[in-house]
């Protein structure tokens, strides 16, 4: 507003790659000084974004208490202003994302390299800002409410804490801006672990009023044998939501030497039983008790516990033989196999001359990408992984069948 100044801190998220998961990891935290500036000095080269938190959700200047109307008007980040809040509908928000949170993929992000220095003019627009209102499963006392904001195949957790409204039964954030958020509230009785999750999306200077719903957890526990009843070659079993709040997460458990597993704090739903890509190969047929799953789908849920998951094994492997087409440029050169099915993805290592070979494959569609620096992928990313798909080797694996002279063109993450 007429390059008035807030009270802001500036924290800077740099986006590593662990795993195959893109985790946001906090490099600087800087205090805008009294002429509105930040410094974010001796950063690594990456991918970063920016996040603005501001005292509180009202603004006011020394001429005028005038409350948010609408007006089309933004305050230019300019350092401090030590001055009283009114109490009126809100007019500054809790929090800004640089790039903005309306947005929050990869591509409108900041792109650092080395010995590189960027500016970032951010304005904080007073128009958007909107009011939330939640109603908590274990009401206000006693819980803990987390504020995420939701980007590409990642989150950022907020410290920004809500207010109570005067029935004294609901949250209020006021000064949330329009974007896609996650709420997770954590509470314990009697010793036992509770969690509450809503997934929500706010829009322009609205009033949202939402609440999150206690997530009821489950175990599913079974056992992976082979065609003679003995423990089979599978490690690991994998549950991904299909429908819900939950999805994009995973649900895994290790399987012991017994062929048991046990996997436990899964949330009521529809999920696909999926195995990582070297576990695959041993899958043959699915069955929760009696019933045969099919499409390899089970519904987790009451009743779920008392009945047995048994995974059979299964013959017939393929393999392929391919390279890697390289120019002499790359640091860490590898491919990144993806079962089109169950949507797991492994990292292959290559030989100097760019070669490769994948053994015990089992029948299905693949997608074999190629990456100059393996280490820099976030490979357990569909979104990221599609946005590389013209530039990967595609196959359809017959049973026990053999593909060879597979050319695989090297890309370059940006991220």
């Amino acid at each position: 507003m007429n390059g008035e100044t807030v009270r802001a801190t500036v924290t800077g998220y740099r986006f590593e790659i662990r795993n195959g998961v893109t985790v946001p990891h906090p490099q600087c935290s800087q205090a805008v000084d009294d002429q509105g500036n930040f410094r974010c000095e001796r950063l690594q080269a990456g991918v970063y974004v920016l996040v603005i938190t501001l005292p509180g959700s009202h603004w006011s200047d020394n001429s005028s208490s005038q409350s948010y109307d609408g007006a089309e008007d933004s305050v230019l980040l300019k350092g401090m202003k030590d001055s009283e809040p009114h109490q009126a509908e809100p007019s500054l928000p809790l929090f800004v994302c640089f790039p903005s949170a309306a947005r929050f993929d990869n591509g409108s992000m900041i792109h650092l390299a080395a010995d590189q220095t960027q500016v970032a003019n951010i304005e904080i627009d007073t128009r958007d800002v909107a009011i939330l209102q939640v109603t908590p499963v274990h009401g206000t006392n006693g819980a803990h409410m987390q504020f995420f904001v939701e980007g590409d195949d990642f989150s950022i957790p907020l410290d920004i804490q809500p207010k109570v409204d005067r029935s004294g039964k609901n949250y209020l954030w006021r000064g949330i801006l329009p974007g896609h958020y996650r709420l997770v509230e954590n509470w314990a009785e009697k010793g036992q672990p509770h969690e509450a999750v809503r997934t929500l999306t706010v829009a322009e200077a609205t009033v949202s009023e939402t609440s999150v719903n206690e997530t009821q957890l489950y175990e599913l526990h079974g056992t992976a044998i082979d065609q003679d009843k003995l423990p089979s070659a599978i490690s690991k079993v994998i549950l991904e939501p299909l429908t819900g709040e939950h999805l994009g997460q995973r649900y895994s458990g290790s399987v012991q030497s017994d062929g048991s597993f046990n996997l436990k704090g899964i949330p009521e739903g529809l999920y696909r039983i999926a195995l990582p890509i070297e576990d695959e190969r041993a899958l043959d047929q699915a069955y929760l008790g009696d019933k045969p799953l099919t499409d390899l789908s089970v519904m987790v849920g009451d009743g779920t516990s008392e009945q047995q998951l048994v995974l059979t094994a299964k013959h017939g492997l393929g393999t392929v033989n391919g390279v890697l087409k390289l120019d002499g440029s790359e640091t860490r050169p590898g491919v990144v196999l993806q079962s089109l099915e169950s949507r797991s993805a492994i990292v292959i290592p290559v030989r100097e001359d760019g070669s490769f070979a994948i053994h015990g494959l089992p029948r299905g569609e693949y997608r074999i990408y190629g990456w100059a620096d393996v280490r820099s992928v976030p490979y357990n990313s569909i979104t990221f992984l599609a946005r590389y798909a013209e530039h990967s080797a595609t196959l359809l694996l017959e049973e026990g069948s053999t593909v060879t002279h597979l050319e695989v063109e090297c890309s370059r993450s940006d991220l």
